[in-house]
């Protein structure tokens, strides 16, 4: 699958495009996500207009930074994408499905360095123990772009933190004075 080839060899798909032609519909069957773990989607997904559904991820994993199956990987800092990199672009995309996870996850990204357009999130997002849920992303870096996303989905936190669009908007840098 892609996910795997995005783990195995750490490709980030730069400059690299992908179109969405038809729903996908997992039946309620698992998912596995794209680019987590420090691998960053930095090519452009467009989702057409179409709809990722039906999906389940369910990860009440906070250490192991691995399992077997398709919810393998931490259910921390998730989101369908795990991190879209500076030069990555979805859009067009709507993510109806159920994540439930440990905590910091967005419904369509789950750290944005670069834009998020058009995206909507009409699925169920919540935490087992921790906090952190957002409808559309969970953090948003300097240059990471939410442009006409929309939340119609449920966010549930356990403990605290939920938003509907995005919880984080982290500055990592100083401006520049002259």
């Amino acid at each position: 699958t892609l996910s795997e080839f995005m783990m195995t060899n750490k490709y980030e798909y730069t400059g690299e495009h992908f179109r969405i032609v038809n729903d996908l519909d997992f039946q309620n069957d698992s998912i596995q996500l794209l680019a987590v773990n420090g691998v960053k989607f930095d090519g452009v997904l467009d989702g057409s207009g179409k709809t990722v559904k039906n999906y389940v991820y369910a990860n009440k994993n906070s250490t192991a930074t691995r399992w077997e199956g398709p919810n393998r990987y931490r259910g921390v800092n998730i989101g369908l994408i795990g991190t879209v990199g500076a030069n990555g672009i979805v859009k067009n995309l709507t993510a109806n499905g159920k994540f439930e996870a440990v905590n910091s996850i967005g419904g369509i990204a789950g750290e944005v360095y670069g834009t998020l357009q058009d995206c909507v999130h009409d699925g169920t997002i919540a935490n087992t123990s921790g906090s952190n849920c957002s409808g559309i992303a969970h953090k948003v870096y300097d240059g990471g772009q939410l442009i006409n996303c929309v939340n119609n989905g449920s966010v549930t936190s356990k403990t605290t933190y939920a938003s509907g669009i995005a919880l984080s908007l982290i500055h990592i840098s100083e401006p520049t004075r002259r």
